[in-house]
């Protein structure tokens, strides 16, 4: 008597897409299209905080299963990640806010999806230091960006050290309870250079502070300090190093094109990468 075959089950089924979303850094409606897309159609989101990520979805009417993913539990939830796309799912991965891997969570997810041959793809959108750069209105060409720096106090003043000495423009990232602390070390460290403070961007709240840091000290000693906090240290130019003979003969041909001695300066400013009080002071001493 012959007997039907029995279908074979699939063991290996193709392995799932794991998606890097970037979701707001303050206003829900900044979130993309595209993003609430992908959240409406993946199987599973990973959140570095589940309650905050929750709030987003409830927003936009989206119901989806969430897992805890964090500093804390960061390897052990990658291990549960990674089945879930190697089994076929498709994975959001999601910060508390901006874009993941950025000072956030995920790097080890992501190499892990690499090394297993899982298809990762990126749904940009928000991110706090472009909003912070955009607004920020100095040159910050070849910036380096620090993010948080260390904790402890060893680390913190090895980086400090390494970081007033590098000429290039500086991102950080700071909390409000150690926006005071660091704002003493930039006196210590690096005093010459002049910066700006970005506080909640894209809040009700949002505040712009540029000036020196002893300026921006003032400002902040008669406002609440609360919030996330973007910092950017404008470069450090070395008078011995630049060509003030070139610099001159800039300034001269832009004066001659330019409707004003400020316009002149912003230019020079943008195509040298010199401050613009500099230049304008440079402008007004020639005079």
């Amino acid at each position: 008597m012959k007997t039907t075959p029995q279908k074979r089950m699939n063991t290996n089924p193709t392995p799932g897409k794991l998606y890097v979303v970037a979701t707001p850094i303050g206003n829900l409606q900044d979130i993309t299209l595209r993003a609430l897309e992908t959240l409406k159609t993946v199987d599973l989101i990973a959140a570095e905080d589940t309650r905050h990520t929750r709030k987003l979805l409830t927003a936009y009417n989206i119901s989806k299963p969430l897992i805890s993913y964090h500093e804390h539990n960061e390897q052990q939830s990658t291990e549960i990640i990674i089945a879930k796309l190697l089994n076929g799912n498709n994975v959001a991965l999601v910060s508390d806010s901006g874009t993941p891997c950025v000072s956030d969570p995920g790097i080890l997810l992501v190499n892990n999806a690499h090394c297993h041959n899982i298809d990762t793809e990126v749904v940009p959108g928000p991110s706090a230091v472009m909003a912070a750069i955009s607004c920020a209105g100095i040159n910050v060409a070849g910036f380096i960006f620090q993010g948080f720096l260390s904790s402890k106090k060893t680390n913190r003043t090895k980086e400090w050290v390494t970081l007033s000495e590098n000429p290039r423009p500086i991102v950080f990232f700071e909390s409000p309870h150690r926006l005071l602390r660091f704002l003493d070390e930039w006196s210590r460290y690096a005093p010459e250079r002049h910066g700006v403070v970005c506080k909640e961007l894209t809040k009700i709240h949002e505040t712009i502070i540029r000036g020196s840091v002893e300026e921006i000290k003032r400002q902040m000693c008669k406002r609440t300090v609360k919030g996330e906090f973007v910092i950017i240290l404008e470069a450090k130019n070395d008078e011995i190093l630049l060509d003030w003979a070139k610099i001159d003969r800039m300034i001269s041909r832009t004066l001659k094109t330019s409707k004003s001695r400020r316009d002149a300066a912003l230019l020079v400013a943008d195509q040298t990468g010199i401050p613009f009080r500099k230049i304008y002071k440079r402008i007004l001493d020639r005079e």
